[in-house]
This record gives structure tokens, C-alpha cells and sequence, in this order.
């Protein structure tokens, strides 16, 4: 669910950037020779075009990698969270769950990751009919009590603030 960090090295990126300005820095010489400007224009243009595509190739690159870190950073930094936080996709399956949810549960990342929701939930061990899932559905938020089983098979008791959050063409449930 959450972006990783590109696979594809600053380098490629660079270098990928820096033929994109080339290209453009082609295109745009072709075009100032049609208007049959003196050599020394056409070079003094050429040169200031090579001039900007440094930083303008540093500035793009820069602005990556910064997207790219606060895109890691923020399931990171809710690792730190005193509170559990987990995301469902629309089926219920955990798709994120932070620390101290897992702390709270006594699982391990990997063994929620994927875990339905209602392996957990106590209720649903009854087969009751989920009337919160109708009034986060209807509303698209709803605070509610639930307890869960801990891994131990002792009962742990929550409030539980739920939102739907669309990403793309797709539905999540934040839990916290």
C-alpha cells in the first residue's frame, strides 16, 4: 500500500533528466536556426541553455528525492504513535498496521499483514451481522467499541475511530 523507495538509482534519474534537457536543448537550437540568427547569438543562446540545465537538472532530482524520503518516512514515523494504527482494504484484510498495534495484539507485522479483521474481532466469532461496517459505509466514519483477541487468547477492549480513505480507484479503512 505504501510507496517504497525507488528501486531506480539517483544516477538513472540524473542522467535521464540531463538527456530530457539535451533534447529539449536540441530541439530549441533547431529552432532558433530558422530564424538565421548570427552564429554568435545562436552560441551565446546554446551557452545559456547549457547553463540552466545544470540546475534545473539538480532542482528535479532534489525535489525526488524528497518526495521519496517523505514517502518512507511516514509509515515510519507512525511506528512512533502511542496509539495502534492499522488500514484495511474494503474486504477487511489488514494491509498496514503499525508498532504498537502490533504490541497491543501480540503479532508480529507479518503475521497481521494480510490477517482479516475478523480473526480478531470478537464479535465476528459469533457470525453477527457487522452493523459498523454498514455505518462506516453509510458515513464514512464512525468511532465505536470493540474487543479483539490478543495473540495469548486474552480479550483486549478498544475505541476505535474508522475512516474510508479512497486512493485512486481504490477504498481503505484507517483504524486508530
Amino acid at each position: 500500500m505504501f510507496p517504497k523507495k525507488s528501486k531506480r538509482p539517483l544516477i538513472i534519474t540524473a542522467l535521464w533528466l540531463t538527456g530530457v534537457i539535451s533534447a529539449l536543448e536540441f530541439s530549441l537550437m533547431m529552432l532558433i536556426q530558422q530564424f538565421n540568427l548570427p552564429q554568435f547569438v545562436q552560441a551565446v543562446i546554446g551557452g545559456l541553455l547549457i547553463i540552466l540545465a545544470g540546475p534545473i537538472a539538480y532542482y528535479f532530482v532534489t525535489r525526488r528525492m524528497q518526495a521519496e524520503d517523505e514517502l518512507t518516512m511516514r509509515p515510519e514515523l507512525l511506528d512512533y504513535a502511542g496509539d495502534g494504527v492499522s488500514v484495511m482494504d474494503w474486504d477487511r484484510n489488514l494491509v498496514y498496521v503499525n508498532e504498537t498495534f502490533c504490541r497491543i495484539h501480540g503479532y508480529t507485522k507479518e503475521e497481521l499483514i494480510g490477517l482479516n479483521i475478523a480473526q480478531l474481532d470478537t464479535r465476528a466469532i459469533g457470525g453477527m451481522e457487522d452493523p459498523v461496517a454498514r455505518e462506516l459505509e453509510d458515513s464514512g466514519e464512525i468511532v465505536f467499541e470493540v474487543t479483539h483477541l490478543h495473540k495469548d487468547g486474552s480479550e483486549v477492549a478498544f475505541e476505535i475511530h474508522s475512516r474510508v480513505v479512497e486512493m485512486g480507484d481504490s477504498r481503505f479503512i484507517i483504524n486508530i
